[in-house]
């Protein structure tokens, strides 16, 4: 049974009680019902400040009710996201979020915990080959993808393009980092090999030819805003570390 929130003294308690909203965006996407009706969900994040739509385009947080979502819907949205963040939470996730302060999605575990037994999660944990992560990617063969061995580090380490993404100066400060520094382990021990010692060949190989191969994505898909950028951002690479300092075949379309 769904519990209802249509009642404004317990709308009220809530927001008295609560912390402001968890999202520096102030922009949710949300669909599905269960524990709470999606109407009496939606009119709730909007008391407390948040702008809510029923799942948007641009949107790179969608909260999700265990029942009355829908699988059509839901993959248009990750095709549209691909190559972007995308947080799914589910409401119970949400305002355990909202409540403490403490985003799940800091400890794969926790979320992992979250979506046991919820329809939603796990219809989109089949999907997603290495969900819980927050990069949305689609495979050659057509079937969904997150965290990929080419872009889980970009990922993690906040890289963003699109109209949603970061300024170039943001961008090439994270790539730098991607660059010069001991990365985080994430995933395999041999996903990890895969991106070498900081400042090798082996790095910035992996970094030109996942940003290319998301570049080709991207423009396959017409969002030519995110394509330019990562166009730029791989002249950028290709200017400051490749150009005078190491002999392979850099991605050739991207080279200007």
């Amino acid at each position: 049974m769904a519990i209802s929130l249509n009642n404004e003294i317990l709308t009220n308690w809530f927001l008295e009680s609560f912390p402001s909203a968890p999202c520096g965006a102030n922009f949710v996407s949300t669909v599905g019902s269960k524990p709470f009706p999606e109407g009496d969900f939606d009119d709730l994040l909007r008391a407390s400040g948040l702008e809510v739509f029923n799942i948007h385009d641009e949107t790179d947080v969608l909260i999700i009710g265990r029942e009355d979502w829908d699988e059509e819907n839901l993959n248009v949205l990750l095709d549209k996201r691909e190559g972007q963040q995308l947080k799914v939470y589910s409401q119970e996730m949400f305002l355990a979020y909202w409540v403490s302060g403490r985003d799940p999605f800091e400890d794969e575990k926790v979320v992992r915990a979250f979506g046991e037994g919820h329809s939603a999660l796990e219809f989109l944990s089949g999907r997603w080959l290495a969900w819980p992560s927050t990069f949305v990617a689609l495979s050659s063969g057509g079937g969904l993808l997150l965290d990929s061995p080419e872009v889980g580090i970009l990922s993690y380490m906040g890289y963003r393009v699109g109209e949603r993404g970061l300024p170039a100066a943001e961008r090439r400060v994270i790539l730098a980092e991607v660059f010069n520094s001991r990365l985080p382990n994430i995933n395999s021990l041999e996903y990890m090999q895969g991106w070498g010692r900081p400042k090798s060949k082996e790095r910035l190989k992996k970094m030109a030819d996942s940003m290319a191969a998301f570049c080709q994505s991207q423009k396959r898909r017409g969002n030519v805003l995110a394509a330019s950028r990562y166009e730029e951002d791989l002249r950028w690479l290709h200017k400051n570390y490749f150009s005078g300092r190491f002999k392979f075949q850099w991605p050739r379309i991207y080279v200007g």
